[in-house]
């Protein structure tokens, strides 16, 4: 008996031993890319999972010094469901929708309303051509909120939707497929920013 006991004890003492340093899934990053109200695209979305929590990452924008900042932010904890709910494909996805599309509600399907915030100030990080004057976040149905910078450049004031640089190559991380929403969206900020330009610079 007393055999049994110590052989037993050995056992448990080497197999601690070996399975110590195993290694275990802590947490788990996807990356999905979803369109809100048909027309407005934002990849490069990250899902944590924790722990058995979850938690969204948008895109982000990282400086030379290693410093990240947000590029898209959202605004209220009902989008964020919103998201999870679609890529869980809960109450989103039926038998009549291939895997991968999603059903829309009506709400969803509404025009896509926007709000341009103001202008920010300060010294910013640009490496793309043109000169980096200034940020702006544009709110999209209360819901989303996007930074675009305004650059100039030499045939004038443009206006920079978010992206990153990913293998070599330019990703844009936000896509608003209605043109000419997209325009009108971007001729609003300009002429809104050419008339507060002589205040913001004090010039």
């Amino acid at each position: 008996m007393k055999q049994k006991i110590t052989s037993l004890i050995i056992f448990l003492l080497f197999a601690n031993a070996v399975f110590a340093d195993e290694l275990g899934i802590t947490s788990i990053k996807r990356a999905y890319e979803v369109t809100l109200n048909r027309v407005l695209k934002i990849r490069e979305i990250e899902i944590f999972e924790e722990e058995s929590k979850r938690r969204i990452e948008m895109p982000i924008g990282t400086l030379r010094s290693g410093e990240i900042y947000p590029l898209v932010k959202l605004l209220t904890k009902e989008i964020e469901e919103k998201i999870l709910e679609a890529i869980d494909g809960v109450s989103y996805f039926s038998e009549a929708y291939p895997k991968g599309a999603v059903k829309r509600s009506e709400e969803e399907n509404k025009k896509l309303r926007y709000k341009i915030g103001n202008f920010k100030t300060g010294i910013f990080e640009w490496d793309g051509p043109g000169e980096l004057m200034t940020v702006v976040w544009v709110d999209f149905n209360k819901e989303v909120s996007v930074k675009l910078r305004i650059i100039k450049t030499r045939v004038g004031i443009q206006i920079a939707w978010p992206s990153i640089i990913k293998d070599g190559e330019l990703r844009h991380l936000v896509i608003l497929k209605d043109n000419e929403l997209k325009k009108e969206i971007e001729e609003k900020i300009i002429k809104k920013f050419k008339s507060k330009r002589r205040k913001l610079f004090k010039k």
